[in-house]
């Protein structure tokens, strides 16, 4: 859960740069910073790699969709053949 809303950077000297939101998320990614470190160094077969972490703001991307309204009107803004797709095969999101 710890890397599911973080900033994740690559860099070019097999580094890995997290940007975590608050204290409590440094505390989980220490926990698991060993095995995962361990994990992606054997996987990879690269003993170079590193992992720093840093407190920041980390935004999140993902929109939150409460309705199937809310979920159609945003595909259709997104993917205008979708609203072109509805049209034609008069196609309702209610049952």
């Amino acid at each position: 859960m710890v890397l599911t809303n973080t900033s994740i950077d690559l860099k070019e000297d097999f580094g890995i740069h997290i940007v975590v939101a608050n204290a409590v998320q440094m505390d989980q990614l220490e926990g698991i910073k060993v095995d995962f470190l361990s994990f992606l160094r054997r996987q990879l077969k690269n003993n170079a790699i590193r992992i720093h972490a840093t407190i920041g703001y980390v935004a999140t991307k993902e929109k939150k969709f409460f309705t199937d309204d809310d979920k159609l009107k945003f595909l259709m803004e997104n993917y205008p053949v979708v609203a072109e797709l509805r049209k034609k095969f008069g196609l309702e999101i209610n049952y």
